[in-house]
């Protein structure tokens, strides 16, 4: 069981190439079970928010459509996780560990009614640290694909993809 803090941004039609743009806070709890030393199961609540702004940005489709969106957002998902090394956190074991994580997960934007809900896929990778057998610390990094185009109100264009969002 643990509890996580972090930043949440999104990617989408109107921001579609800027990491870390306009990041917001975003907090969540999770359990954690460990099948063995490589592989584990989790399931997370997350909450947090996205927006973007077309005048942030200076292209010509952006001046002349000046859209812009603000969501607070919550997240349930189910993941598996592997770890490239052994992670086990005793006297004799190195307590370190990379890992690649992916799953599915549900989003919910509250007052939003196109985009209400709908699902995404949460892929990514950290790397974590035991620091004793009941506590891990770890950093990681989860892009979460979303299936549907109505979050940033902005209809795509062909060439722009369905918006995403990353903790």
């Amino acid at each position: 069981i643990g509890v996580f803090g972090g930043a949440s941004y999104y990617m989408g039609d109107i921001n579609m190439s800027r990491h870390f743009y306009n990041p917001s806070p975003s907090f969540g709890a999770l359990i954690k079970y460990n099948l063995d030393d490589h592989y584990s199961v989790r399931a997370g609540l997350n909450y947090g928010g996205i927006g973007a702004y077309d005048s942030s940005f200076g292209g010509s489709i952006h001046q002349e459509r000046q859209a812009g969106f603000f969501h607070n957002f919550f997240d349930i998902s189910l993941q598996g996780e592997f770890n490239f090394s052994p992670f086990r956190v005793t006297i004799f074991a190195r307590p370190i560990s990379t890992y690649v994580t992916a799953g599915v997960a549900y989003m919910f934007i509250p007052g939003n009614d196109a985009a209400a809900g709908n699902f995404n896929i949460p892929f990514g990778g950290g790397v974590k640290y035991g620091l004793s057998r009941k506590f891990t610390v770890g950093l990681e990094w989860v892009l979460k694909k979303s299936f549907s185009d109505d979050i940033d109100g902005v209809k795509s264009f062909g060439q722009f993809n369905s918006p995403s969002l990353v903790h």
